[in-house]
């Protein structure tokens, strides 16, 4: 009887608590709502919802987040029952669960107050909004970015103009900008034309005026855009100009004829000539073209004396030397610059060779007047000190290039500057790794992989009788004894020693192989691979072609015909260990084997034939092979 009447209390209970769940469920969640009024033409109106704190606190207290908490809509959803006064075209969507966003068909007009009324927006019942009406305007016509630029065609008789790139935060009306828009200059020398506009979507405008002639001095060139605002405000749902920012104004400097012709820049670099011997080369750029004979003829180039004193034993840095006197130059010994370049044809930017010794100071003086023509000159002397620094030690590889043919020597050609020796390293990558190889990223150039974990190696050091640094050295170095098995895939490092000090150093990714190789993917996903002698140019029929999955074993194979073609079938779809990484070809040469390998996942060995035009007979029909679609060499 005891049990019986706990069970009673038990079901009563439950029957109490269900109304009181359901009650809270139904309690009202009270919301505010907030409008963000758009600022450009084409920016979405949207309104936030968000619990009413005040009200959910007054009525719940620390629960108020919970109770209050509700999402009225669903992300992308349709919104119906909002009204926006004055009405104009769009779409209303929920954009998440809590915003809802307009985006109008057309843009938002300039200086309009609208109010939006959500009373017949249908929303869960328990939803209470603190307010069924909003109120928002649109900034009145304005500027969002002015950018002005000035146009300078290097060309003597070249085009001149200055151009103001505009950005409104709507759709102005055209013929209102363009019969309002004023150009001002500070000189009124300088003339322009009547500008141009160019209207582009979404609220931007190119406004550019051709500079008719140039004052003799620098000159200001101002647009003014009367009705429209430098700059706008938000003051909560509605916008504001500030003081001072009723107009927008943006302006240009065009320089005088007396400053056009000017130097941008000039340096002197170290270079090579001919025969790989160090040599100085001047660069200078002008903002007008002049002919590099014309340049070398008018300016004085002086290789300063090593000191200010004579006789002093440390060298004057002339670089930061705060002037250069007569007394300096007169001690100076005249140096003749070479044009690199066409000397009878203008230019921009002028080449030039300069016969100084290492580490010396080189001074170039330009005169007053010097310029393409009388009318556009150097308004005074253009002077500048360079450092010839010093040269330093070299070392690279004259072969361009990852492949070695088997034709020839198989020996590397190796130039240096500067040394007394040059340590090598060969490490050949071992047959069973080709496949992981082929899955590092760029494996031609990078210098990331572990080769010592992939290789044999194999180690030594070619003397050289001592140069000074700029003087070339030449060498070989005989990769023969370095590859067997027909494997000459291999990494060479080099380090360019002077007496015990490592000083530079360099590396190649060397593939020694006779044999050329081009693989195409056909559209069905099948490879067509051609295999030809370097050294004689003819298709080799008979080679093995596989290939190599990540773990380096064949996931398929052919041999090629006699007109050096192999067909493999598709692999599309292999993964993991077997996901297809390389294509390797061999060839039995008696007792010999030549080979070569080809990764496949290495974008730099990819031609894409889109960037080539074509044409020619055309064939009717479709290869079926490829599908009709386009091919990749590699």
């Amino acid at each position: 009887m005891r049990h019986r009447s706990i069970l009673f209390l038990l079901v009563l209970l439950c029957c109490v608590a269900v109304p009181a769940l359901a009650a809270s469920d139904q309690a009202p969640a009270f919301v505010r709502t907030a409008v963000t009024a758009p600022l450009e033409g084409r920016e979405p109106l949207r309104v936030i919802f968000a619990p009413d704190e005040a009200a959910c606190r007054k009525a719940y207290g620390d629960d108020w987040g919970v109770r209050c908490a509700a999402a009225p809509g669903q992300d992308g959803a349709v919104v119906s029952g909002v009204r926006l006064s004055p009405d104009i075209p769009g779409e209303w969507r929920w954009s998440g669960g809590d915003t809802m966003e307009f985006r109008p068909k057309n843009p938002w007009p300039e200086s309009t107050a609208y109010t939006l009324s959500l009373a017949k927006l249908p929303l869960p019942s328990r939803m209470k909004l603190a307010s069924p009406s909003l109120s928002f305007s649109t900034p009145p016509l304005a500027v969002l970015e002015m950018d002005g630029r000035l146009w300078i065609d290097p060309d003597l008789n070249g085009e001149r103009a200055v151009s103001f790139d505009v950005r409104f935060t709507t759709q102005p009306d055209r013929q209102t900008v363009q019969r309002d828009a004023a150009l001002k200059v500070s000189d009124k020398s300088l003339m322009l034309a009547k500008p141009e506009f160019v209207w582009g979507e979404n609220g931007t405008c190119l406004i550019k005026s051709r500079i008719l002639s140039l004052a003799k001095t620098s000159a200001t060139v101002t647009l003014s855009l009367p009705g429209v605002a430098a700059e706008v405000r938000r003051h909560g749902t509605h916008w504001k100009i500030p003081k001072g920012k009723m107009e927008a104004r943006q302006q240009v400097t065009a320089p005088g004829t007396s400053s056009l012709f000017r130097i941008k820049s000039a340096s002197l670099e170290t270079s090579r000539d001919a025969s790989l011997a160090g040599e100085y080369r001047l660069t200078v750029e002008t903002s007008l073209l002049v002919r590099p004979d014309a340049f070398a003829k008018a300016v004085t180039a002086l290789q300063l004396p090593r000191a200010l004193e004579e006789g002093a034993v440390e060298p004057t840095p002339w670089t930061k030397a705060p002037v250069v006197d007569e007394t300096v130059l007169n001690r100076a010994k005249p140096v003749k610059i070479e044009p690199l370049q066409p000397a009878d044809q203008p230019a921009g930017t002028l080449r030039f060779r300069v016969p100084v010794p290492s580490d010396s100071y080189l001074f170039l003086n330009l005169p007053q007047g010097f310029g393409p023509s009388p009318a556009f000159s150097l308004a005074g002397p253009w002077r500048e000190v360079f450092h010839a620094a010093l040269y330093q030690p070299e070392l690279d590889f004259l072969q361009p290039g990852n492949v070695l043919a088997l034709g020839g020597e198989r020996k590397l050609d190796l130039h240096a500057s500067g040394l007394t020796a040059i340590r090598w390293r060969a490490s050949r990558v071992l047959k069973p790794y080709l496949g992981f190889l082929a899955t590092q990223p760029q494996p031609f150039t990078n210098t990331d992989i572990p080769f010592d974990a992939l290789s044999d190696v194999q180690e030594g050091v070619i003397a050289l009788k001592r140069t000074d640094p700029g003087v070339p050295q030449f060498t070989v170095l005989d990769v023969a004894p370095l590859f067997k098995d027909g494997r000459g895939l291999m990494r060479i490092e080099l380090v360019g020693m002077d007496g015990d000090k490592e000083v530079v150093s360099a590396s190649r990714f060397l593939l020694v192989t006779d044999l050329g190789m081009i693989v195409k993917k056909n559209a069905d996903g099948s490879r067509d691979v051609f295999v030809c002698s370097l050294s004689e140019g003819n298709p080799i029929s008979g080679a093995a072609v596989h290939i190599l999955g990540t773990n380096g074993l064949p996931v398929a194979e052919a041999v090629t015909d006699a007109g050096g073609r192999a067909a493999l079938p598709s692999v599309s779809g292999l993964n993991r260990e077997k996901r297809p990484v390389a294509v390797t070809v061999s060839v039995k040469r008696g007792a010999d084997e030549d080979a070569a390998w080809l990764p496949l996942d290495d974008y730099s060995r990819v031609v894409d034939y889109s960037r080539f035009p074509t044409q020619g007979p055309h064939a009717a029909g479709t290869h079926k092979r490829n599908g009709g679609l386009g091919i990749r060499a590699v």
